[in-house]
C-alpha cells in the first residue's frame, strides 16, 4: 500500500478520557479539511487574486483509518512521514483519510489550514490484512490479535502495531460493513510468481 494520508491525532495530556478513546473530534475535522460539511479548511494550489490558493474541496475515499499507537507523533518536514518514538509509555489516537490516486506527492495536495490536521506521505509497503464484518468497535482487539497470531504462526515478521481500516459510512448497516485490521510486515520479500 502507497499514497498520501490526511491525519488528525489526540495527542497525549487530553484531559476529555471520553474523547480520548473514541477520538471523536477526528472524523469532522478531517471532513473539513477534504470539505465534507462546507468550504474546505485547506490552501488549494491554484492561486487566486491574493495569491493565497483558493480553497479545494477533495473527494471523499475509503477506508478511513484509525489506531492508537505507542509514543507522540512527531511533527517534522512535510516531505517526511510522522514518526513515531517507540520508547515512550504515552499513546495517542489517530485517525486518517487516505486521500485520492490523483495526489502523488505532499507538495500536489492542499495544504491543511487546521493545526491539528497534517499530510503524510506513505512509501510503498507489504501489510498483512484481515478481513471482517460487522462494527469494527469493539471486535478489533480480537481481530488484530487473530492477524498478529496468524502472521506469527507463519513466520512473518511484523511490526506488531495495528490499526483498522473502515469502508463504509457510520449510517451502513452494521452486519453489511466491510473493515479490516491491518499491519506492517518488515523485511517481507514477495514470494516469485509463477511463470504462465
Amino acid at each position: 500500500s502507497s499514497g498520501i494520508n490526511a491525519e488528525w491525532s489526540l495527542r497525549p495530556g487530553n484531559n476529555n478520557e471520553e474523547e480520548r478513546k473514541n477520538g471523536s473530534k477526528a472524523f469532522p475535522q478531517l471532513a473539513k479539511y477534504i470539505g465534507v460539511f462546507q468550504t474546505p479548511e485547506n490552501k488549494g494550489k491554484v492561486l487566486t487574486d491574493d495569491s493565497e490558493g483558493a480553497p479545494t474541496k477533495i473527494a471523499m475515499t475509503a477506508p478511513v483509518v484509525i489506531a492508537e499507537a505507542q509514543g507522540p507523533p512527531t511533527k517534522i518536514a512535510m516531505t517526511a512521514p510522522v514518526v513515531i518514538a517507540e520508547d515512550s509509555a504515552e499513546s495517542y489516537h489517530y485517525m486518517s483519510f487516505i486521500l485520492p490516486s490523483q495526489y502523488q506527492k505532499i507538495d500536489e495536495c492542499p495544504e491543511p489550514t487546521n493545526p491539528n490536521v497534517w499530510l503524510e506521505e506513505l512509501p510503498p509497503k507489504f501489510c498483512g490484512v484481515l478481513p471482517f464484518k460487522g462494527r469494527a468497535h469493539p471486535q478489533e482487539k480480537e481481530r488484530s490479535e487473530e492477524l498478529l497470531r496468524g502472521l506469527d504462526d507463519a513466520g512473518i515478521k511484523h511490526d506488531g502495531k495495528w490499526r483498522v481500516a473502515q469502508f463504509n459510512p457510520p449510517w451502513c448497516i452494521p452486519m453489511l460493513r466491510y473493515n479490516e485490521i491491518i499491519v506492517d510486515l518488515v523485511d517481507y520479500v514477495e514470494p516469485p510468481q509463477p511463470q504462465e
